[in-house]
């Protein structure tokens, strides 16, 4: 399975968050801070693919869950990280994720703010 991130979305001039009169005050907040992170994560060639996909799903991170996490070969990872917005991923992304014992790099493939409608 491979992941490819796109997400196209056009808007009228004067159709931002802020004049649609369907959202309310949450749902502006929520659509502006959550953010789903794409991530290809890299392995070590001893490391044990399965063990380490376990490990990384079971982290706990502050204000972040993973969506799903799904191999792609015995040293290759890509996982869905949301959260409740981009300061939260970077902590999870450095502070969590990177420790873990056989991850060699982690990369961000897209980024990407949610909206509603």
């Amino acid at each position: 399975m491979v992941w490819i991130a796109t997400r196209v979305r056009l808007r009228r001039p004067g159709r931002g968050l802020k004049s649609s009169p369907a959202m309310t005050k949450e749902d502006r907040e929520e659509t502006t801070t959550m953010v789903n992170i794409y991530l290809f994560i890299e392995l070590l060639h001893s490391a044990n693919a399965m063990a380490t996909l376990d490990t990384i799903k079971a982290l706990e991170l502050a204000n972040c869950k993973f969506a799903n996490v799904v191999m792609l070969s015995d040293e290759k990872l890509v996982a869905q990280l949301d959260c409740k917005d981009s300061t939260d991923g970077d902590k999870a992304i450095l502070n969590k994720i990177a420790k873990v014992e056989g991850v060699v790099q982690t990369n961000i493939v897209a980024v990407v703010r949610p909206t509603k409608g």
